[in-house]
């Protein structure tokens, strides 16, 4: 694998992160695990095409525009629709 500059903190990885910036991601903690489970549980399915695999918590609105880690502004999808939304949503800003 290449080396390069993790994307958060600069240092020579083989990844986009630094295994320290991967660990420091929210999305890798305890708390937000929970709130995902949670909120699969609660949609029990994709809210778009109805998938039971691979479902992950999604925030209606996005992190950085303010939203807030709450399950209401939570939907799950699952992993082929959050790849397509996400996509999108980068090819629009």
């Amino acid at each position: 694998m290449a080396l390069k500059p993790c994307l958060d903190c600069g240092r020579i990885t083989t990844g986009s992160r630094c295994p320290p910036c991967r660990r420091a991601s929210p999305y890798q903690q305890h708390s937000w695990r929970q709130l995902s489970m949670l909120v699969v549980k609660r949609d029990g399915a994709c809210v778009r095409c109805g998938s039971t695999y691979y479902l992950a918590a999604h925030h209606i609105t996005p992190r950085n525009e303010g939203g807030p880690d709450h399950p209401s502004n939570l939907e799950a999808l699952c992993a082929s629709c959050h790849g397509r939304l996400e996509a999108r949503q980068r090819r629009v800003s």
